[in-house]
């Protein structure tokens, strides 16, 4: 988690939000690491963990069976879905949304609809694990500069 919090300080020392995850494969070895590009990239698809899943797609293929996420944040419902389709077995998060919607007073827009109720309605679920380190996590969004294209 500390290495996806790196990520996400990365991300916001450049205006981004503050998110960053990496992705694991099942020894421990890092795929990919990745931050929020929304506004670097125009592009408010530009998730770090949809750049996560393409990172690691392009490297080991579609199906990331074994692998495992772990991000600053509960996954979205874009984020999520990604991942599902990616097949990746686990995902470790720190902070979950309506605790990033607290301290951004809703500035951050996200909707709040929980990882653990999209994986419930999967079909073939995914590990979650959630709140490591979710102070920490949520820490990262307390003094970040909102600007109009968030």
């Amino acid at each position: 988690m500390k290495l996806a919090i790196e990520e996400a300080l990365f991300g916001k020392k450049s205006g981004e939000p503050p998110f960053g995850g990496i992705i694991i494969d099942a020894k421990g070895n890092i795929i990919a690491r990745a931050h929020d590009t929304v506004i670097k990239n125009h592009d408010l698809t530009r998730h770090s963990e949809l750049d996560l899943i393409r990172k690691a797609c392009h490297k080991r293929g579609r199906d990331l069976t074994g692998y495992i996420v772990i991000c600053t944040c509960e996954p979205c419902p874009l984020c999520f879905t990604a991942i599902w389709l990616a097949k990746v077995s686990t995902v470790i998060f720190g902070s979950y949304i309506p605790d990033v919607l607290k301290i951004t007073n809703n500035k951050q827009r996200e909707l709040n609809f929980s990882a653990k109720n999209m994986n419930a309605k999967s079909g073939k679920q995914i590990r979650l694990i959630g709140g490591i380190l979710r102070k920490e996590c949520a820490k990262l969004f307390k003094d970040y500069k909102y600007k109009n294209n968030n």
